[in-house]
């Protein structure tokens, strides 16, 4: 029968099935393209340009699958082929619940060459293409090559043309819409990625078994099915870590919330291997932490948490502080204000997006008095809007990735907030993850923070930080002599020593960073290339 066939009506047994499996089809597919990115967020990360490379990659086998339906739309045995490939997807779904952590682990170099490259960003970007390229695009695009083969089976059963294809693209469009929303607010917090996948290919899976209904065949389709359904049974039961613990660490909780992958590990500290550190890595994190604990210890031996630490000593010492800070993490940036600095801190305002991290509070600050804290679990931004205090200090510390700040959170619009919910004197901080001056990056993020008042910064010793921050008002910026606990004296002496205005030392002129405008990615990622 013809594209214009106008023979006996489609039967709605026949209507029926072919929708559901488009629908099915469509959710399947859409669960694996949006599962399959954060199963490689252990090992790359999610910047970017990781996405991109993971949506490019799919878009171009989408195309390519498409245009190779359409050529066996044109051939016979249309059902039972759209059975098998149907199948041979989901074998393939639940095949990366093994595949993927193998090969990415492959692809991913080790601590030390990372540190030898300077940056991890390049290896991490190669990575991600490739597993798009190798893991994902097979079955996509074995996925595009059936809805013009459904619209080929619709016309032949007595559907005009145009409606077949309305009707495929209708259907398969509301399965995807019911494939996006599963992942992020039901699947992966509640079972985490590996299910997820698995639960991705049983769709496709049911999608096969109904394609392939009264169909030939069938023996292919067993023979796909049972191997299927034993991969099926082979990660239901598996139990490892998504990622095994670095050589020489500890794992102690691994997790998938909705927005990133945890680790809570046990590691000798950097400074003093002798002395465990309790250490959230996030993603794909190597050497880097986004909380933390020496044991033994107030500070972080160093680290910038102990910079940040210091901002108190720039306000009298019989002054009270109310604090907010804006990324907080597991509440390191707190526990340190309260311990050094104890009834001096009169409040502490922690803001974090990840109501995981949050839950996480206790286990780095074991039986610590919080009772001067409050958590918000919300964007900092978001944040900002919603209170209606004004604080001595906002301090942030908010990353989207390992490097990058998230954009809206270093634009002049941005700092404008902050300055609304300072005091006249007040002080804003932020972590800038760069070890050297002169970078688009840093003379950008300056700019910005002028907009609040005189800024200064610091570049953190021994570690690939740069404490940066602005005040309002004439009061003094740099720090002055004043009593400190033992633990901060020494980065005390360095950020007594080493602190100043910011200038842009550069030629290069670089405006800085709006609403409309603010490329903090590739600011980072030029940045990063011109530290190696």
């Amino acid at each position: 029968m013809t594209a214009g066939s106008t023979g006996a009506p489609i039967s709605r047994g026949s209507r029926f099935t072919w929708g559901l499996v488009v629908f099915l089809a469509g959710a399947g597919t859409m669960l694996f393209e949006l599962i399959a990115p954060r199963m490689l967020q252990p090992f790359f990360g999610a910047s970017a340009f990781v996405w991109t490379n993971v949506i490019g990659v799919i878009l171009l086998a989408l195309a390519l699958g498409y245009e190779f339906g359409g050529r066996l739309a044109a051939r016979a045995g249309g059902p039972g082929r759209i059975a098998r490939t149907l199948a041979l997807a989901a074998a393939i779904a639940f095949a990366l619940v093994f595949i993927l952590p193998t090969f990415a682990t492959w692809l991913l170099p080790g601590p030390e060459a990372l540190a030898a490259l300077g940056s991890p960003r390049g290896k991490l970007e190669f990575g991600s293409l490739l597993c798009a390229v190798f893991l994902f695009a097979p079955p996509v695009f074995l996925l595009a090559t059936v809805s013009p083969q459904i619209v080929r089976e619709l016309v032949d059963l007595g559907m005009p043309a145009g409606r077949g294809a309305g009707r495929v693209f209708m259907l398969g469009t509301i399965g995807s819409l019911v494939g996006t929303f599963l992942p992020t607010y039901v699947l992966v917090p509640a079972f985490g990625t590996r299910i997820a996948m698995v639960i991705a290919g049983l769709m496709l899976l049911a999608a096969a078994l109904i394609a392939a209904k009264g169909q030939g065949g069938r023996t292919v389709l067993r023979a796909v099915a049972i191997a299927a359904i034993g991969l099926v049974l082979g990660a239901a039961g598996f139990r490892g870590p998504i990622r095994p613990a670095l050589a020489g660490e500890e794992l102690l909780i691994e997790k998938e919330s909705a927005l990133q992958y945890l680790r809570v590990v046990e590691a000798p500290a950097a400074e003093a291997p002798a002395i465990e550190e309790t250490v959230l890595r996030i993603d794909e994190g190597l050497t880097e932490f986004h909380s933390l604990r020496s044991a033994g210890r107030i500070g972080t031996m160093g680290k910038y948490y102990d910079y940040f630490a210091l901002l108190p000593t720039l306000f009298p010492a019989d002054r009270a502080l109310r604090v907010l800070v804006l990324g907080s993490g597991a509440g390191t940036m707190a526990r340190l204000l309260r311990d050094f600095w104890g009834d001096r801190i009169e409040l502490v305002v922690n803001v974090e997006l990840d109501p995981a991290i949050v839950a996480l509070e206790e286990r780095f600050d074991p039986g610590g008095d919080r009772s001067r804290f409050r958590t918000l679990v919300t964007d900092g931004r978001a944040a900002l809007r919603l209170l209606d205090e004004r604080f001595d200090i906002v301090m942030i510390d908010a990353y989207a990735r390992q490097v990058d700040i998230p954009f809206h959170m270093t634009t002049v619009e941005f700092f404008a907030e902050v300055g609304e919910h300072l005091v006249d004197d007040g002080v804003v901080a932020i972590n800038l993850s760069l070890g050297e001056r002169d970078n688009p990056m840093y003379r950008a993020l300056g700019q910005s923070l002028e907009r609040v008042g005189p800024t200064a910064a610091l570049k953190v010793r021994f570690w690939r930080n740069t404490m940066m921050w602005a005040r309002r008002g004439d009061a003094p910026l740099l720090f002055p002599e004043a009593p400190v606990h033992a633990e901060l004296a020494r980065v005390q002496l360095q950020a007594r020593r080493f602190a100043d205005r910011f200038v842009v030392a550069s030629k290069s002129p670089i405006d800085p960073l709006t609403d409309d405008h603010a490329p903090v990615e590739g600011y980072m990622k030029l940045a990063l290339e011109q530290e190696r």
